[in-house]
């Protein structure tokens, strides 16, 4: 019982912060600008305003759009984007947010009953 309630006070810490960075976010597209891997992610064409606005989609439970869910998968790290940011925010801490939405994660392929019987051996 005491992992449910873990994982429930979990879930409303992360939601609250998604939403105060919602908030925060202006959606100006300063930190798509500053980040290194735009260009070799193959973005450079993608609007930094939609990008950005489509990222605060994400982490407030939307559905983003391909280049936001592309964007966040290739997060080097770098850290270009904070001093980027004229409000604050983090944006680096959006890429390991990724992980938990499911939005942003790839379809995955169905087990094949072949190989699963063959693990479970």
């Amino acid at each position: 019982m005491s992992e449910t309630v873990g994982t429930a006070g979990f879930l409303d810490t992360f939601r609250a912060r998604g939403a105060a960075i919602a908030d925060a976010c202006t959606r100006c597209g300063d930190c798509f600008r500053a980040c290194p891997m735009v260009e070799p992610a193959g973005l450079a064409a993608a609007d930094p305003e939609e990008v950005t606005g489509a990222i605060v989609d994400l982490i407030t439970g939307g559905t983003g759009n391909a280049d936001a869910i592309r964007w966040a998968g290739v997060c080097s790290g770098s850290g270009n984007c904070i001093p980027a940011c004229q409000h604050g925010i983090n944006p680096a801490s959006w890429c390991s947010w990724r992980a938990a939405l499911p939005a942003a994660m790839p379809a995955r392929r169905p087990c094949r009953p072949a190989g699963a019987s063959r693990f479970r051996r």
